[in-house]
């Protein structure tokens, strides 16, 4: 059975501003900054495990998930 979030590009927001350097660490694509000092990770999640993992990583680092959605 498939996944759900197969293939799928997520926008993760989190609060304030991460340093670039992550951008490998959560495999991410593109990293951006807001007006308002949060981030924002763009993602190409291969399957759910993916996405937990770096869910985990983000709850492993203390930052604040403000929200999970998909890419257009």
């Amino acid at each position: 059975m498939k996944s759900p979030v197969e293939n799928k590009k997520y926008v993760i927001c989190l609060r304030g501003r991460l340093d670039p350097k992550r951008l490998d660490w959560f495999g991410a694509e593109k990293m951006e900054h807001t007006g308002a000092g949060d981030t924002l990770l763009k993602v190409d999640i291969r399957d759910q495990p993916a996405l937990f993992g770096i869910l985990e990583k983000i709850r492993n680092m203390g930052v604040d998930l403000i929200s999970v959605r998909l890419w257009d």
